[in-house]
């Protein structure tokens, strides 16, 4: 999966909240970082790492870090709340994933990883591979060098024990929205 852009999307949830409708800030306030959600201007890379880091939360919780029925409520939620770590959503996430997500969460763009090169070195531990490669690859080396995700469950027991491929939730069957 590449990630191109977070600069809008869409939530296509019938219980949910239309949260990128006319008249509202441009941009989806769930996936927004704090210092965009305050003055757009001169944001940089750790945006999007705010972005990525919402992303590997709901991916791993099936819920976003600030939820709200509203804008408002977002907003407030980004800007004041603390993080509820993911490890309080589901117990066998380990600190080391709840660490590497918070970091990515910092209300302040100066304590988020400056990058997603540093991102990815985070990561690639804790889906069994060192945090930096050994061997320079070529895009299409690098896209078969990635481990399958399997079915078997983690060693020591079913906890994540350093792997979060085995933390993410059962797949959603697909949402049809109203237009299709």
């Amino acid at each position: 999966v590449k990630v191109l852009d977070f600069g809008i999307s869409k939530q296509v949830d019938p219980e949910g909240v239309d949260l990128t409708s006319t008249g509202n800030m441009l941009g989806s306030p769930l996936y927004m970082s704090p210092e965009q959600m305050l003055r757009s201007k001169g944001v940089d890379v750790r945006t999007d790492i705010w972005s990525l880091g919402v992303v590997l939360y709901e991916l791993l919780t099936a819920a976003v870090p600030f939820p709200g029925e509203t804008v408002t409520e977002v907003v407030a939620g980004v800007l004041q709340s603390e993080l509820p770590l993911p490890s309080s959503k589901r117990a066998e996430i380990t600190s080391e994933v709840d660490a590497v997500i918070a970091r990515c969460l910092e209300k302040k763009p100066e304590d988020r990883y400056p990058n997603v090169a540093e991102l990815t070195a985070a990561l690639r531990p804790l889906i069994g591979l060192p945090a930096e490669p050994s061997v320079s690859l070529s895009s299409s080396q690098r896209r078969s060098a990635v481990p399958a995700v399997t079915a078997a469950p983690p060693p020591g027991g079913g906890t994540l024990q350093g792997s979060i491929q085995d933390a993410l939730p059962a797949p959603a069957p697909p949402r049809m929205s109203s237009h299709q």
